[in-house]
């Protein structure tokens, strides 16, 4: 027996590792600078290029608090003091988790497109690719679908909802009268299944294409009138009064009183813009390489890459090529050399062949230490520095 043990042992300790991904680290970045500057100046560059959503989803209640309940274990009564009460299931398993499974696919949305914001709003690229297509606009077609299928969904539902409600009110009276006003009909159980979305103002309230709004309503207003070169003289000006004017935040207090809170409130709104902006910059350019980082440890283990494996990395690759209009020249070009890469791969040549699947390994290491260096995201920070009217 202790010849086999130590035999067992000999041949784990000879076992090589297993490979695994490598690790995908971020520089961390000096934002200082950044959070010094005015939340609302901050905020109309991102109005140039993004919007902030936010996704609701409404359902009928899974649970609700039992007034007045008590728990026992046994024939022990637990204290009070150690509870924090009994609930009521109020929705079976096989409706909350059908629904349960497409809400949660509706709250994936703003994620799959964008970068979190304040107040569990997604900021959310507005830029059109070469297909003339937006992040933003993906995200709402996407919302729409969901929508219908949340509602079609719960249409196909209700008449087993109904036919649970008519259980507990023939099965269990007392449940039923402590439930009654949690259980509603079959039209309001519908109903009550929604998928909201959000958009969060921008820019104090300015849109982003103000500037050229004003010259448009300026020349069809004052074109050809005798007054139009001294006004257009004026125009800068113009501008700068309306903008002062859509940033100062008002108050309901006294000047006196509300100087001290309105430095603290600019202070804490400037730095949480901030580190929205540098999570914008930085989670986009992770997310991609821990990807391809992923991918990595797949090939170093012999695995197969799959289908979804590589749809994902194109997802997250997808996703970066949104907050594009924050890159530098070169790094737009690299990016364009990785599509190349990205595109050009087939899982099974992959699958077939040890040395493409090694060079493919290769090229990804590259891309992914490129992406998640120093000088790549300072170089990113830094055009968006160069953007903001400071």
């Amino acid at each position: 027996m202790s010849t086999e043990t130590t035999t067992d042992i000999a041949i784990i300790s000879q076992t090589e590792p297993v490979a695994e991904a490598p690790p995908v680290n971020v520089p961390e970045l000096d934002i200082s600078q950044l959070s010094s500057a005015r939340s609302d100046v901050m905020l109309r560059t991102l109005a140039k290029n993004c919007l902030a959503l936010k996704v609701s989803v409404s359902a009928v209640g899974y649970e609700r608090l039992v007034k007045n309940a008590t728990v026992a274990v046994g024939e022990h009564e637990i204290a009070p003091e150690f509870l924090a009460g009994a609930r009521f299931k109020v929705v079976p398993n096989n409706i909350k988790n059908p629904l349960g499974r497409i809400a949660g696919h509706a709250r994936q949305v703003p994620y799959s497109y964008g970068t979190p914001f304040i107040g569990g709003a997604y900021l959310i690229p507005i830029a059109r690719d070469r297909h003339g297509s937006s992040p933003a606009q993906k995200a709402f077609t996407r919302l729409g679908e969901i929508r219908g299928e949340y509602r079609d969904k719960a249409i196909e539902l209700r008449p087993l909802w109904e036919a649970h409600v008519a259980k507990i009110q023939s099965e269990y009276p007392f449940e039923y009268e402590a439930l009654r006003q949690y259980l509603p009909n079959g039209e309001s159980f519908v109903a009550a299944h929604t998928v909201s979305s959000i958009r969060f103002p921008l820019g104090a309230g300015l849109p982003a294409n103000f500037q050229e709004r004003l010259e448009e309503g300026f020349v069809k207003t004052f074109r050809g009138s005798a007054d139009e070169a001294t006004l257009r003289a004026h125009l800068s000006e113009i501008l700068g009064v309306v903008n002062e004017a859509a940033s100062d935040p008002g108050t309901a207090l006294s000047e006196s009183a509300s100087e001290a809170w309105l430095v603290e409130a600019q202070q804490q709104t400037s730095q949480a813009v901030a580190d929205a902006i540098k999570t914008m910059i930085q989670e986009p350019l992770k997310e991609f390489a821990e990807s391809l980082a992923n991918i990595e440890g797949i090939l170093a283990r012999g695995s197969s890459l799959k289908s979804n494996t590589l749809n994902s990395l194109r997802a997250s690759f997808e996703k970066l090529q949104g907050f594009s209009f924050m890159a530098p020249n070169d790094l737009k070009q690299r990016l364009r050399n990785a599509a190349a890469i990205i595109g050009a791969v087939d899982t099974k040549d992959i699958n077939s062949s040890e040395t493409a699947s090694r060079e493919l390994a290769g090229h990804f290491k590259n891309i992914r230490e490129d992406l998640t260096s120093e000088e790549t995201h300072s170089a990113v920070f830094g055009q968006f520095m160069r953007g903001l009217d400071l």
